[in-house]
């Protein structure tokens, strides 16, 4: 059973509480302060902690010790670090109690943030030991920001004592980072200072291969091109990490070996691993020079500062998540809003290639600065079609406007595979003869399709590099599929123009399809707002977790955003669906309905497996019409009606057709739950439904779809029904 939404979250004094106690960990210099603090924690929660693992076994705060209750009856262990080399948080609930999903969440971040708690105080206790003159009244040099070195008279700290107060500074100022920029960049910093004379850079994996997310100042110029061009991931050194899913030390460093060019003046080389659900998605690196080697020391001091780095990389790689989603939830909100736009121009516009131009310009303003250019196949050439912005240089423009070879890697493979292409890096020089004076860094090729068939190539470059993210992504596919629509419903205004002799008829697809054209425009103004703006709400509150220290509340809030993402994307599905059903070309013929109707009642058996129906199916005649389609109107129609009467008892079902003057009427009945007849204008409607989702899943799209093929056909829809007593739905054909 799904927990309740209250259990989703705690109380917000509890909350408050909690945020309390998580200042007081990061200003705790002791364990026994951190251990206290930790205790009270668990007492808010009912329950007696006890610290164990080395150092702390059997730790329990004394009020709780001698309480005289009985022994535990509901027991949760929680470790402080990723490995347990630090030990668990013990919790005894007396009496027991069962745990929501949100207070076990705020239990896991509390353990979490004891172990950085007591990782710290204990190297404050260390660099205490080793040199109490150096933390006299408590103050550590650097930690508290003044910078100040030891006092007239004092030693000079040894190289332990530096390294020390250099974890201190890094943990202190590292607990605050909210980039993996400001994170990594303090990391390198600390490798530095403990390992003078290093260098250093952190990786990051991205498909299979490894890319650098930042190097340190002092790589020459030829190492840093060589390795932003990325590590395959058959590279050794790489290779190996992920085989012993642990730290590499290498002492003997050979260029040739490693096949990583520019490196010969490393002697010794360190990788520490960072891993993110259970996988290893980054790397810490360090370089020492001739005739630096990895000692005992030197391998203490990476290890200790990459298990600080990897223990901090998932709250921040978490938060950078956070802000991809806010961003897309954000661009979305863009994209639709213009689009929506265009929809509402398409009423008075039907040149292709004007609405091509409007959508490169609303894809471009929401770009860094680039071109987009439309391309369609034309006598053995690409050609341009429609463009917005200039290539940046005159000698590509004159061959990009005298038409392009059709084994052109940008467009053919597009062309070829129907699919998208994005190119984070633009391979300048492959495509045309000029290309290294381009300006274009990164390249995005959308196929475009119209009735099903592609017509052309909309290209997106921009002027600088950039790795298109999935908010990016979500944007220009979005774009595509909108401007497919706009270019769809311009196709079908065209050719409406050329139907004079068929008037009427003409009349009422118009009158249909402005209709449909007012429900897409409202969907994208208001039904497709909604989840874009459960995506933003559920993406602040997963921010609120994070600044709570609650990751798994905010993976949960996240799985949020991703179903309102789901939804969002069936939405646009649906809209496609009901965009074909009025642009497939109809092929008339004799159609026995009642061969359709049994094909609609398999579905609806696949469909609803575990209804029991009881079908009542009259004589049915042929008509005159489109095969596809009718069998589409068939099986939405008894589709419904198995799904608005599902339960315990079987569901009815009756078919039966009327032979009327001039017409055949066909009709559909149920016994399910019926509708509010003072609704019935809306039943129809696009994306107009009279159940929640919760009731009845689907996208409001199938009624719709029923009444535009109907119509195309020259007939009408009719429906009646009340509630609980069931409905009946029913379609009439013109006999030829």
């Amino acid at each position: 059973m799904s927990e309740s939404p209250a259990a989703l979250t705690v109380p917000a004094s509890l909350a408050a509480r909690l945020r309390h106690l998580t200042g007081a960990l990061a200003a705790a210099r002791t364990r026994a302060e951190v251990l206290d603090l930790a205790f009270q924690g668990a007492a808010l929660f009912g329950a007696a902690g006890v610290a164990q693992g080395p150092g702390l076994s059997g730790e329990r705060p004394a009020a709780v010790a001698g309480t005289g209750a009985a022994g535990p009856v509901d027991h949760l262990a929680l470790p402080l670090d990723e490995t347990g080399a630090l030990g668990t948080l013990a919790l005894d609930f007396r009496p027991p109690r069962t745990l929501t999903s949100a207070e076990r969440r705020a239990l896991e971040a509390l353990a979490h943030r004891t172990g950085l708690a007591l990782r710290r105080a204990d190297l404050l206790a260390e660099l205490e030991a080793d040199s109490p003159a150096l933390t006299e009244s408590g103050a550590v040099p650097g930690v508290d920001g003044s910078g100040a070195g030891p006092g007239p008279g004092t030693a000079a700290p040894s190289e332990e004592q530096a390294a020390l107060r250099t974890f201190v500074r890094f943990s202190e100022a590292a607990s605050h980072a909210t980039t993996m920029e400001d994170l990594t960049r303090l990391a390198l910093h600390a490798l530095r200072e403990i390992l003078p004379g290093s260098t250093a850079g952190f990786y990051e994996r991205r498909g299979e291969s490894w890319w650098p997310r930042l190097l340190d100042d002092r790589i020459s110029d030829d190492l840093r091109g060589r390795l932003e061009q990325g590590l395959a991931p058959e590279t050794p050194v790489m290779a190996q990490m992920i085989a012993q899913q642990a730290p590499v030390f290498i002492d003997d460093w050979d260029e040739a070996e490693q096949d990583i060019a520019h490196t010969a003046e490393f002697q010794a080389v360190a990788l520490y691993p960072v891993g993110q659900g259970g996988e290893i998605v980054a790397a810490l690196a360090v370089g020492l020079e001739a005739p630096g080697r990895w000692d005992a020391r030197s391998r203490g001091l990476v290890e200790a500062l990459g298990r600080s780095f990897a223990l901090l990389h998932e709250r921040v790689a978490a938060a950078e998540e956070l802000q991809c989603q806010r961003l897309e939830a954000q661009r979305q909100v863009q994209v639709l809003s213009a689009f929506a736009q265009l929809a509402r121009h398409l009423l008075r516009e039907t040149d292709r290639y004007a609405l091509i131009r409007q959508a490169q310009q609303i894809v471009l303003s929401l770009l860094p600065r680039g071109c987009a250019v439309y391309w369609e196949p034309e006598g053995g050439l690409w050609r341009i079609r429609a463009q917005t912005g200039q290539f940046g240089h005159e000698d590509i423009q004159q061959a990009a406007s005298a038409g392009l070879p059709l084994d052109m890697a940008l467009l053919a493979g597009p062309w070829a595979t129907g699919e998208a292409l994005y190119q984070d890096r633009y391979a300048a020089g492959t495509d045309i003869a000029a290309a290294p004076q381009s300006q274009m860094q990164t390249a995005a090729s959308l196929p475009l399709k119209v009735g099903g068939q592609l017509i052309g190539v909309f290209v997106v470059g921009l002027f600088e590099q950039r790795t298109w993210t999935q908010a990016d992504r979500t944007m220009l596919d979005t774009a595509a599929q909108s401007l497919s629509l706009a270019l769809e419903r311009a196709q079908g205004a065209l050719a409406l123009a050329d139907r004079t002799a068929e008037l009427e008829r003409a009349n009422r697809d118009l009158q249909t399809s402005n209709e449909e054209l007012e429900a897409f425009t409202y969907s994208a103004s208001h039904d497709l707002r909604a989840p874009v703006r459960h995506v933003q709400g559920f993406a602040e509150m997963a921010q609120r977790a994070l600044d709570k220290d609650q990751p798994g509340k905010a993976r949960e809030y996240l799985g949020v955003v991703t179903g309102a993402a789901d939804r969002m994307t069936a939405m646009i599905d649906a809209m496609l669906v009901l965009s074909r059903a009025g642009r497939t070309e109809m092929r008339t013929q004799s159609v026995p309905l009642a061969a359709l109707t049994q094909r609609a009642q398999q579905d609806a058996r696949m469909e609803f497996p575990d209804q029991a129906v009881e079908w009542d199916v009259g004589d049915l005649p042929a008509v005159q019409g489109d095969p596809v389609s009718l069998q589409q109107v068939m099986t939405n129609l008894l589709s419904n009606a198995v799904k608005y009467s599902q339960g315990p008892a079987p569901a009815r079902v009756r078919v039966w057709a009327e032979d009327r003057p001039g017409e055949v009427a066909v009709f559909v009945q149920d016994h399910g739950v019926g509708y509010d007849p003072r609704y019935a204008r809306k039943l129809f409607g696009a994306f107009q439904r009279l159940h929640t989702q919760a009731e009845f899943p689907g996208t409001g799209i199938g009624l719709a779809t029923v009444r535009r093929i109907v119509s195309r056909h020259g007939g009408q829809v009719t429906a009646q029904g009340e509630p609980g007593a069931g409905a009946t739905f029913g379609f009439t054909l013109p006999r030829p």
